[in-house]
């Protein structure tokens, strides 16, 4: 698909991008989602918002104030299991791209694959945020079109998504990622 076909089928009217071989898009994602071609997309991968209380200001301010604060409010709201390195320290990720609801790129390149693992089709994230799901994509060599509402999210994405593509990465092997055949 060419890039002129590519954007007239996922962006059309919407302020849009391509980055590498995925598209990211500008747009409300329930509208958007109403306007995609019918069997278009054969997968998602996304991480709608959730845990609204967490992204409240004021609790923002305090875990960055203060590390037993945040943790608290984490365990609070029973969310963030995934936002840190399983020694609890920060993720690499979060020196590219600042956002609330950052995954790892080891658990979303898995889901990618997982996703489309005869790498044809289209992923869709139509909740883009920092754009970590298309990067994953694009570090797999898959297709990917990211729909973020946020213009500062957008925007940041051109840039952010390849930064994240190229962060090393370690995968189970090929033969690991495979399914074992349904039937002989």
């Amino acid at each position: 698909m060419g890039q002129a076909e590519w954007t007239n089928t996922f962006a059309p009217d919407y302020r849009s991008e391509v980055v590498g071989r995925s598209l990211i898009v500008h747009a409300d994602c329930f509208e958007w989602l109403q306007r995609v071609p019918e069997e278009s997309l054969p997968a998602v991968v996304t991480d709608p918002p959730y845990g609204v209380k967490e992204y409240e200001l004021d609790q923002i301010q305090k875990t960055l104030a203060n590390r037993d604060e945040g943790q608290r409010l984490l365990a609070e709201v029973r969310h963030g299991g995934l936002r840190r390195s399983l020694d609890g320290g920060p993720l690499r990720e979060r020196q590219i791209a600042n956002h609330p609801s950052l995954k790892p790129q080891s658990l979303l390149r898995l889901l990618v694959y997982s996703a489309l693992p005869l790498g044809e089709g289209v992923i869709a994230d139509p909740f883009m945020g920092s754009g970590s799901t298309v990067a994953a994509a694009e570090a797999m060599g898959l297709h990917c079109v990211g729909v973020e509402r946020h213009a500062e999210y957008f925007e940041t994405g051109a840039d952010v998504i390849p930064r994240l593509a190229a962060l090393g990465v370690a995968l189970p092997a090929p033969a690991m990622l495979s399914a074992p055949p349904l039937w002989e």
